[in-house]
């Protein structure tokens, strides 16, 4: 209890508009000091987040420093076999565009795979939400859905999940659903 409120009965002599002005009072003290908590913590993360990129930018320099100088060391390589600057740099030149397609070719056939509109696992998810929330919204009676179905229907199973399990087919209870994504 705050010191303001040490005096007997002085809690009912406050108006409302009074209590919740302590209390806004309070959430803005609580607000303030969690941002200068949150900004110092930012402050840190940014100094080592500097740090870091300082670090990838030299070693990234580094790295093509020692890719020229191996392009420059294999095209000195091939002029030595071959007997000829320009045949060894041609001949540098040509591995490493030999190379370069390679990337590419492979980069292209695991893109072909990549649909990014295609999300089945989400989309039926979507989907199996949407119908417990419209089943849960509709005021049918339980009798009249259980009319529209023939006695002789049989409910197949849909086709196993990303996970492989079999689903039925069916309209579940909303809170079930939720209650089981929960777990």
């Amino acid at each position: 209890m705050s010191a303001e409120h040490d005096l007997p009965g002085e809690e009912d002599e406050r108006s409302w508009g009074e209590r919740i002005g302590v209390v806004a009072d309070a959430w803005s003290a609580l607000a303030q000091t969690r941002l200068a908590i949150f900004r110092t913590e930012l402050a840190a993360k940014a100094v080592l987040l500097a740090r870091g990129v300082v670090a990838v930018v030299i070693g990234m320099g580094m790295a093509i420093g020692a890719l020229l100088l191996l392009a420059a060391l294999l095209a000195a390589l091939f002029a030595h076999w071959f007997g000829s600057v320009a045949l060894g740099i041609l001949a540098a030149l040509a591995v490493y565009a030999g190379g370069a397609a390679f990337a590419v070719m492979a980069a292209v056939k695991a893109l072909r795979g990549v649909k990014p509109t295609d999300f089945p696992a989400s989309t039926d998810e979507l989907r199996r939400d949407w119908r417990a929330v419209s089943s849960s919204w509709a005021a049918a009676e339980p009798e009249a859905e259980i009319r529209a179905v023939a006695p002789d229907t049989v409910i197949a199973p849909r086709p196993p999940d990303a996970l492989g399990t079999l689903r039925e087919d069916r309209v579940e209870n909303l809170e079930d659903r939720y209650r089981a994504g929960a777990e």
